[in-house]
Parts: structure tokens; C-alpha cells; sequence
């Protein structure tokens, strides 16, 4: 089942968005993050992941010069921050 819907950026741009239930990203290190009703967005160039969705499923994450991003107490994810952005290797 999918569902229309919209969303706006922080200039005020409508941007058309697909929802899907589960996207799975397999990370560089095998290590498969499961996100749960996660949203397509045709014009958008970049993936972005709401921190908060994690939470509910065992990850956190540690922000310094770094990003970390663990799954219960193992650190799954150690990526880079540049151009004010954190990145994760896929």
C-alpha cells in the first residue's frame, strides 16, 4: 500500500512524496539498517534519516567530530562529518 503525500522544505518548496513501508540499507560493513515506513522523495538528491525513528528500534547514535550510530550496545557505524552534514556509507 502506498501513500500520497507532500512535503515541505525549509523554503517553503512542495515536494511530491511516495511512502513505502520498509527500506533496508545495507551498510558498507554488512550490517542492514531496517527503517520502517520510510518515505521516497523524487527531487530530493540526498537521503535523509530522522534520528528519532531509531530510537524506538535499539540504535543510538553519538555526534562529535564523528557520527556513530550503534545497534543496542555494538557501534555498527562510524562516518565522517562534512559540509555540516553526517554521512553514512552505503
Amino acid at each position: 500500500m502506498q501513500i500520497e503525500k507532500n512535503i515541505y522544505s525549509r523554503n517553503k518548496i512542495c515536494s511530491h512524496v511516495k511512502s513505502i513501508w520498509t527500506c533496508y540499507l545495507i551498510l558498507n560493513i554488512g550490517f542492514v539498517l531496517e527503517l520502517e515506513i520510510t518515505f521516497y522523495v523524487p527531487s530530493f538528491f540526498r537521503n535523509l534519516i530522522s534520528v528519532s525513528k531509531l530510537v524506538p528500534f535499539e540504535h543510538s547514535i553519538k555526534f562529535s567530530k564523528t557520527f556513530s550510530l550503534f545497534y543496542k550496545f555494538d557501534c555498527i557505524r562510524n562516518d565522517i562529518l562534512s559540509d555540516g552534514v553526517y554521512y553514512i556509507s552505503l
